[in-house]
């Protein structure tokens, strides 16, 4: 009885055993199932992971350094450069000097009407009351005309006229328009510095007659020095008044056309 009893005990734990192995068994083949599992997933992450880390650093890499070149100007270009800068040289030129001639064209117009008021007096033509007429309406605004042209005739004094050719290597890169054009205004500012400079003694010798009779009106010489200093100042006026018609006309056959 006792030992049925213990034999029978001794069977129970041997088959709990079998289950309890069973179950462990089971277990640990689900367990290393999901381990085995989850490693495959994590080394497709880590394989994943790498080729993205291998990617980006492919993207970010640094390159190796840029080199700055600074390009050169075709030779068109710098063919072009040229060619304008000749034309711009001459175009300020010529404006300059149609600037100063303008100016001294309204200056000198009241110089020649008085140098003719008296060569109309002295050739009996009209009455000294007509002459002082004239002479007094030259007067207006003698002075501020003066010097407006040396206003404007200063740049022209201080920088020469210059109008040079293209050089032949350049000339590809210019107009037939532009190279005629250049022609004429190098044939014509020659011409213009003569006429500049004759209206420039011109007006000095205007000038000179202007403080003559404000020296009259002012009391400070005598009717008669003034009369003997007109007399000079008028002959020599007139011989130089008709140089600058003469050059006037020559230099309007020679025209610049660029403006």
């Amino acid at each position: 009885m006792h030992g049925r009893h213990e034999s029978q005990h001794a069977r129970v734990p041997r088959a709990t055993l079998l289950v309890l192995t069973a179950v462990l068994v089971v277990g640990t083949t689900l367990v290393f199932s999901q381990l085995d599992r989850q490693e495959a997933a994590g080394s497709a992450g880590r394989a994943g992971a790498t080729s993205s880390l291998s990617r980006g650093s492919d993207a970010v890499a640094p390159s190796s350094p840029t080199v700055t070149t600074t390009r050169t100007p075709s030779e068109a270009d710098q063919s072009r450069r040229a060619v304008t800068a000749v034309l711009s040289a001459c175009r300020l030129s010529n404006l300059r000097q149609q600037t100063a001639l303008s100016t001294a064209a309204v200056s000198l117009a009241q110089w020649q009407k008085h140098i003719e008021a008296m060569n109309l007096l002295v050739a009996g033509k009209i009455s000294l009351s007509v002459a002082r007429d004239f002479w007094e309406q030259t007067r207006v605004a003698a002075s501020e005309n003066a010097a407006a042209f040396r206003t404007v005739d200063g740049p022209v004094r201080d920088r020469p006229a210059t109008c040079s050719a293209v050089d032949p290597r350049w000339s590809q890169a210019a107009t037939r328009g532009e190279l005629d054009a250049l022609t004429r205004c190098r044939a014509a500012l020659p011409v213009r510095s003569t006429v500049l400079q004759l209206a420039r003694d011109g007006v000095s010798q205007w000038e000179h007659h202007i403080h003559e009779m404000e020296l009259m009106r002012a009391g400070k010489v005598t009717p008669a020095q003034a009369a003997a200093a007109w007399r000079k100042s008028w002959k020599a006026g007139d011989r130089k008044m008709r140089a600058y018609e003469a050059a006037t006309r020559e230099a309007a056959a020679t025209r610049c056309t660029l403006l």
